[in-house]
Formats: structure tokens, C-alpha cells, sequence
């Protein structure tokens, strides 16, 4: 029986390691952060992940309109449901 050494190892070469940074502060963030997370420097909320393309709504990312919109959507729903209580109370009174 012929002895064995260890199995021949093919050499490491330089291995890729993906660094994040904050599109808003520009400071590196962990590389497990997706869309939805929020920067642990600035607290912005991440839209968009590009590295499994993983998309979340984010209300900071709206351009001027859309945010102007979406908060008249906001009070308009609030002020129906307001009138909707005031007259579920008014119709059980009387």
C-alpha cells in the first residue's frame, strides 16, 4: 500500500466581495441589507437592491408630485373615515 498525501489544492486567487455604500450619505453599508432596510448611518430607507433586483416602496424616494399626491390620498382617506365614525355614531343615537 503506497502512502497518499493530501490532495493538491488548487491555489486561492483574489476572491470578489461586493461593497454596498448609501446612495444618500455615501458611507459602506453591510452587504446583507436589501430593499426595505435602512442604512445604519443615515437611516434612509433602500428602494431598490441591485444585487437581486428586490424593489420596495419607499415614500422618501417620490419626486415632488408624486409625494404631494400620495399625502392628499393620505388625508382624503383619514377624512372619510372620520365621517364614516361620526355617522355610524350619529346613526346608532338616533
Amino acid at each position: 500500500m503506497m502512502p497518499t498525501g493530501p490532495a493538491a489544492q488548487p491555489p486561492l486567487g483574489p476572491q470578489m466581495v461586493q461593497v454596498k455604500t448609501c446612495s444618500k450619505c455615501s458611507k459602506q453599508v453591510p452587504d446583507n441589507l436589501t430593499a426595505g432596510d435602512k442604512c445604519p448611518h443615515c437611516g434612509v430607507f433602500f428602494g431598490k437592491d441591485d444585487t437581486n433586483g428586490k424593489t420596495a416602496w419607499s415614500f422618501s424616494g417620490m419626486t415632488g408630485s408624486a409625494r404631494r399626491g400620495a399625502i392628499r390620498l393620505g388625508i382624503t382617506l383619514a377624512c372619510l373615515a372620520v365621517g364614516a365614525v361620526g355617522w355610524a355614531f350619529k346613526k346608532s343615537k338616533g
